[in-house]
C-alpha cells in the first residue's frame, strides 16, 4: 500500500486539487483571499492543469512498475556513511555560521526571541544581497544530508542494528539548518524525502520506522507517534509565520495552509486573463531560465522577454507558470508528458539503483508542491541535487566490488520479522 501512495500520478493529483481547490473555497464565499474582488475569474486554469495532469498520466504509461523487493544491499558502506555523515554535518554547522555574516545572526534566533531586529522580509533581501550560491550551497548540503539520513535508516533496516545516535544528530542538525533562516519548506522537503524513500523500499512505512529507531514497536504506540509528529509539524506552520514576521500578523495554522493554495491560483488566473492559453511569446529558453542561478539570469539575457504580472508578487503561479508563458498549452502538455514518463521511470528504478532512489524521493516532495513552484527547472532545488547523489552513490561504492546498483539478492524479511510482500 504505501508503495502505491507514492507513485508519481498520484502525487500530482494531491497537487492539482490543491491548485483547484480554492474555486470550491470562493464559491462558497471561503478563504483568506476575496479573489471575486480582486481579478475576473476565467477558469482557464481548470483547463490547463487537468490537460496537464492527462498529459503527465499518459507519459508514466511509458515505463513499467516497481520491483517487489530491492536488488541492492547498502550495509557494506556503513562505515563510509557514518564518515561522511559526519563531515556532512560539520558542513553544515560551518556554513550555518558563515551565514550569520549575511544576517547578522541566525533569522531563526531573532524570530524566537521577538526583538523586532530582523523578519523574514529583512532576511530575504539580506539574503539577495549575499554572494552568488552561499545559500543555495547550503540548501544542498541539506539535501545531501538527507539521502544520507535515509541511507542510514536503510541500513539500520539491512543489519537489524539500531544506530540511532547518528542519525538523531544528523536530523537535529538539519532540523536547525532548515529552520534557520525561517522558512519551513526544507523541512517538509525533509520529512516527504524520508517518507517516499522508505515507503518504496520496504512498503511499510510504519514498520520500518519502529525497526530502524529505538523506539517501541507496538503498532498503537508507533501510530501514536505518527500522530504526534503530524500534528506538531501543523503547528509549527502557524508559529514560524507568526515569528518571522515578529508578529506584526497573525494566521491561525489552517489559514496559513489555506493561503497557500489561493495565491498561486489567484496569480495563474490573472496570468491567463493577460495571455489566454498562452503564450506571450514563444521563447522555449524562458521556460528554463531558472536553471541558471537566479543572481545570473538577468546577466545571461534570458529573461528579456516580459515577466507575467502578479497580483501577488511575493507567490509563484504554479508548475506551468514560465512554461505557459513561454510555449503556451502545447508546451505545458509536451512538458507534462516528458516530466511523467521520466518521474515514472524513476519509480521503476528505484529499487534497482539506489541512486534512482534518492532522486525520486527528491521529486515526491516537488510534485506535492507543484499547484505553487516548478522546482524541476529551478537549478537548486532538483537538478543540482540529482547530480550530488550521483557524486554520493559513486563516493560510496566505488572501494567496493558490488555496486550499489548491482543484482545482489537479498533476503524476504526485514531482520526475520517484515516481509517486502
Amino acid at each position: 500500500m504505501w508503495r502505491t501512495l507514492f507513485r508519481p500520478e498520484l502525487l500530482l493529483l494531491v497537487a492539482v486539487l490543491q491548485a483547484l481547490a480554492p474555486y470550491v473555497l470562493w464559491a462558497f464565499g471561503l478563504g483568506v483571499a476575496n479573489a471575486q474582488q480582486d481579478i475576473r475569474l476565467n477558469y482557464l486554469p481548470v483547463v490547463i492543469w487537468t490537460l496537464g495532469y492527462a498529459a503527465f498520466v499518459l507519459g508514466t504509461m511509458t515505463s513499467g512498475n516497481a520491483l517487489a523487493k530491492p536488488a541492492y544491499e547498502l550495509k557494506h558502506t556503513q562505515t563510509r556513511v557514518r564518515y561522511i555523515t559526519a563531515g556532512v554535518i560539520v558542513l553544515v554547522l560551518v556554513q550555518l555560521v558563515g551565514l550569520t555574516r549575511v544576517y547578522g545572526t541566525l533569522p531563526l534566533f531573532s524570530y524566537v526571541r521577538q526583538d523586532g531586529k530582523l523578519d523574514i522580509t529583512k532576511a530575504v533581501k539580506l539574503q539577495e544581497d549575499s554572494a552568488v550560491g552561499q545559500v543555495g550551497m547550503l540548501h544542498l548540503t541539506l539535501f545531501c544530508l538527507n539521502a544520507l539520513v535515509l541511507i542510514q535508516f536503510i541500513i539500520n533496516l539491512e543489519t537489524g542494528r539500531k544506530a540511532w545516535l547518528l542519525l538523531v544528530l544528523a536530523m537535529a542538525v538539519m532540523l536547525l539548518g532548515n529552520l534557520s533562516n525561517g522558512k519551513r519548506q526544507g523541512l517538509f522537503r525533509a520529512l516527504v524525502f524520508f517518507c517516499c524513500g522508505l515507503s518504496i523500499y520496504s512498503n511499510a512505512l510504519i514498520e520500518s520506522i519502529g525497526r530502524a529507531l529505538p523506539i517501541p514497536r507496538n503498532r498503537l504506540v508507533a501510530a501514536g507517534a505518527t500522530l504526534f509528529l503530524i500534528a506538531g509539524f501543523v503547528g509549527l506552520t502557524g508559529y514560524i509565520a507568526f515569528a518571522r514576521n515578529q508578529g506584526k500578523f497573525q494566521r491561525d495554522t489552517l489559514t496559513e495552509i489555506v493561503a497557500y493554495q489561493e495565491f498561486p491560483l489567484i496569480n495563474f488566473e490573472h496570468q491567463c486573463e493577460e495571455v489566454g492559453f498562452g503564450p506571450y511569446r514563444f521563447d522555449l529558453l524562458y521556460s528554463f531560465q531558472r536553471l541558471i542561478p537566479f543572481k545570473w539570469i538577468e546577466a545571461t539575457g534570458i529573461a528579456r522577454m516580459k515577466h507575467p504580472l502578479h497580483p501577488i508578487p511575493s507567490s509563484p503561479a504554479g508548475l506551468y507558470e514560465d512554461i505557459q508563458w513561454s510555449t503556451g498549452l502545447w508546451g505545458v502538455l509536451g512538458f507534462s508528458f516528458l516530466l511523467g514518463a521520466a518521474l515514472q521511470w524513476l519509480y521503476s528504478q528505484a529499487l534497482r539503483h539506489v541512486v534512482c532512489l534518492l532522486i525520486y524521493s527528491q521529486c515526491a516532495f516537488a510534485l506535492l508542491v507543484a499547484h505553487s513552484f516548478n522546482e524541476f527547472l529551478i537549478v537548486t532545488y532538483d537538478p543540482a541535487p540529482f547530480v550530488c547523489f550521483g557524486i554520493l552513490v559513486w563516493i560510496l561504492c566505488r572501494p567496493h566490488r558490488t555496486p550499489l546498483s548491482a543484482g545482489t539478492r537479498v533476503p524476504s524479511t526485514l531482520g526475520g520479522g517484515l516481509s517486502w510482500r
